[in-house]
Order: structure tokens, then sequence, then C-alpha cells
């Protein structure tokens, strides 16, 4: 009877936390996972609550974008196997990083649009160029521009928010290596969202990559009408506390020791 007591006391503490994250930042949707309970890592109870958050808004016929990294890939594997859900598109939100990781943007794309049985449209060209003038060029071409405006017919997009700490996402990848984290434009960078940079406040920053990105800018992310964000973890507070500063989620799903967090540095108190 006490440990019933105790999860159900959990959940409801987790329910009235999510009601005060969407109130506060206007969200659509908020799904606070309760404290941890058993051997299960975070990125893997992330994954499970990203993929029903994914249930809860798929409709037949959708256009679902999707980033990178290792919440992004243990979503896609958690989704049943059972949806039934005709004429889906997975699009890859960004160009390609190393191939070193094993949750890369190819990855995540491919393996998501296994679980949904819909047709993948990858983007065929690396996430960074090596000068503004290569990336202008490549987008010329039609297989890609092709490819680029299917990033403007996406309905939902899924994203993590990366900070920028050496071993995230956004370093493991080799999108961001550390003579650019000196880089004076971005001394004030909290979170990466899509390989683009923001501040604390969500404004984001033009530094030397930019111009160089391949991928979905952070106005069309806003644009797409369900923004699923999917973090966790006490280090990425302030990254996804400036996402959602920022506007660019619609749907939050994250645990409930990070939820407080975000709350605790918004100065309201956690319920």
């Amino acid at each position: 009877g006490i440990v019933e007591i105790s999860i159900a006391g959990d959940r409801m503490r987790s329910l009235s936390i999510a009601h005060q994250l969407s109130h506060h930042f206007g969200l659509d949707d908020c799904l606070v996972m309760p404290g941890a309970s058993g051997e299960r890592s975070l990125i893997d109870r992330l994954g499970d609550a990203g993929a029903q958050a994914l249930v809860w808004h798929l409709r037949p016929g959708a256009g679902v974008g999707i980033g990178w990294g290792r919440t992004m890939l243990a979503l896609a594997n958690a989704l049943p196997d059972d949806l039934d859900l005709a004429d889906m598109r997975v699009v890859q939100a960004t160009g390609g990083t190393t191939a070193r990781i094993p949750y890369t943007p190819e990855a995540c794309a491919t393996r998501l649009a296994e679980r949904l049985q819909a047709r993948c449209i990858p983007i065929s060209a690396p996430a960074i160029l090596s000068s503004a003038q290569s990336r202008d060029l490549l987008l010329q071409e039609p297989v890609i521009a092709e490819q680029m405006a299917e990033l403007g017919r996406l309905d939902i997009a899924l994203f993590g928010a990366s900070s920028l700490r050496q071993n995230s996402t956004v370093h493991s990848s080799g999108f961001f290596d550390n003579s650019l984290q000196r880089h004076q434009a971005y001394g004030s960078a909290v979170a990466a969202l899509v390989g683009r940079f923001i501040d604390a406040h969500g404004e984001p920053l033009d530094g030397p990559l930019e111009p160089r990105t391949i991928g979905i800018s952070l106005p069309d992310l806003k644009k797409v009408p369900t923004r699923i964000l999917v973090a966790g973890g006490f280090d990425k507070v302030s990254a996804i506390l400036a996402t959602l500063r920022g506007g660019y989620a619609t749907v939050l799903v994250t645990d409930a020791e990070t939820a407080a967090g975000i709350l605790n540095a918004e100065g309201i108190e956690p319920a």
C-alpha cells in the first residue's frame, strides 16, 4: 500500500508540474515523467514518453521532421509497431553529421520512418559546409532543393535541446568544436536546436556557422504546427528553458526533476 501511495503521489506531482509549465509557457501539451524507478536510463525513459507524445499527435498523411541525437533515436525505437497510419512522411531536419556516432540525422530519420512505415525523405548534404558559397551552390541543386522544400510542409517537428557541454550531442556529432565555442558570436550561447544556436532568452545567434548550415531554420521551425521538444537531465535545464522562452516548442516532454528546475529558474515554486 505504501509503495502504491508513493507512486500515485509522484504521478500527481508530475501532472501538477506539467500544468504549471503549460500555463507559464503557453504550451499546447506537456508530459512530465515521474522520478526514476528501476534501472532504465533517462534517455530510454524520455524516448518512451516522447513516442507516446508523438502518437497522440499523429494523423494519416502527416509530415514529421526529426532532429538527431540519443533521445531522438530512443524515441524512434520506442514507437509501437502496430500503428496503422497511411501516407506518412518522415523528413530529416538537418544535413548529415559525422558517421562516428550511431544517432546521426540519417539514422534517426530512417529508424523513425521504419517504425511509422512512412516514406523517408533525407537531406542529401552535410549539415555544415566548408563555406557559405558552397552551401549556396549546393542548395541550388534540384534534388536538394526538393528535399529542403519538404521541411516547409511539416505537420510535426521532433527535436531535442543540446547543451554546449563537451560531451553533448552538438559536440559529439562534430557540429561544434572548441574553436567555435570560443568565437565571440557564441559567447552567450546556451543551447543548440536542430543545429542552430540560441542564447538564454531564446534569441538566435548569427555566428559563423549560420550561413554554412543546411537544415530547417529556426523561423521555419516555428511555422510547424506541432513542435515536440523531448529533453531531460538537470544539465539541460538552461537549454530547455531557453527553448521555451524562445517559443520553439508547443509540446514539452521531460522528467520531473528537470521540470522542477525549469520552474525554479523562472522563480516559480513547483507544485
